[in-house]
């Protein structure tokens, strides 16, 4: 168990030990890198392993989530290029959002 604690996410670099304290994974990397792990704490909590209602909103917030990372990342590594394409992309969902809200 001590080594399965030490793992942690390649791109947002959360360790298992901070899922299981918390309940929240860092990113949706997370999900794949830990999916045994995350498997195992909801049989837990829940009784069962996966949860239907309200996957798309899940999956959005992943997505955006995601998004703002892949942006911070790209303009601490100063790719410009990188970051205006998914600044621009981010602005397109918030819209798409906004709209669906309505």
């Amino acid at each position: 168990m001590a080594e399965k604690m030490r793992k942690n996410c390649s791109f947002c670099d959360t360790a298992i030990d901070e899922i299981y304290r918390t309940k929240k994974v860092g990113c949706p990397s997370c999900y794949e890198v830990f999916k045994d792990e995350i498997r195992k704490m909801l049989i837990e909590i829940h009784g069962v392993s996966s949860h239907n209602e309200n996957i798309l909103n899940i999956n959005e917030i992943d997505e955006m989530l995601y998004l703002k990372q892949r942006l911070a990342r790209a303009i601490k590594e100063e790719d410009y290029e990188e970051a205006a394409i998914l600044r621009d992309q981010i602005k397109k969902k918030e819209k798409s959002d906004e709209k669906t809200r309505r």
